[in-house]
């Protein structure tokens, strides 16, 4: 689906992510900034992005971007076997979900040990390394969207970024890990529950 059509892998990115800029989508979508760019601002001649300024800067979606998209995601998921991915879901990714919401938690606290978290937050990336593999079966963008972008926040957060784990419009493992956790609940209609 979201490979297939840059300007709609830019669209969707943009939705998943609700506001950003063309550096970090292309990270997301596998592209250079320019041809990013450029999508971005065909998308706004068309009506279904702008760009706005302010104390968060940045591109998003118009309703009807946000339309479109819902209708091309729908198109996609119709010609999905979304039980698979509703399994995987529901047996193995609120689990680790938990797992990474509680480590997210423990972190935010005064007397968190750097090498604890490290140690599990570790332990959550081999889990949804395995997961990613196991999506990408069915959604083909995951390793492109997803893979790097958690081996770069662990990596930063190994060498002491701090940030790396939660800072939110930084791709922090938090960042990346909401639009993934978003990206799920597209693919499949579902809404995020509270224990979500």
């Amino acid at each position: 689906m979201v490979n297939d059509d840059h300007g709609f892998a830019v669209m969707y990115r943009l939705r998943l992510k609700g506001r950003g800029g063309a550096e970090r989508i292309a990270a997301a979508v596998g592209s250079d900034p320019a041809s990013v760019g450029a999508a971005l601002e065909d998308l706004a001649e068309r009506g279904l992005a702008l760009y706005r300024e302010g104390r968060i800067s940045g591109w998003l979606l118009t309703p009807e971007g946000r339309l479109e998209c819902e209708r091309r995601v729908g198109r996609y998921r119709a010609s999905l076997d979304t039980d698979v991915v509703a399994k995987l879901y529901d047996d193995d990714f609120l689990g680790l979900n938990q797992e990474f919401k509680a480590l997210c938690a423990r972190s935010q606290g005064p007397a968190h040990d750097h090498g604890d978290t490290l140690r599990r937050l570790e332990s959550v990336h081999g889990g949804a390394s395995r997961l990613l593999r196991q999506f990408a079966v069915h959604l083909t963008w995951f390793p492109v969207a997803y893979t790097s972008r958690f081996d770069t926040a662990l990596e930063r957060f190994r060498e002491g970024d701090r940030a790396a784990l939660v800072q939110p419009f930084t791709d922090s493992y938090h960042d990346v890990w909401m639009e993934l956790h978003e990206d799920l609940l597209l693919v499949l209609a579902r809404r995020r529950e509270d224990e979500d």
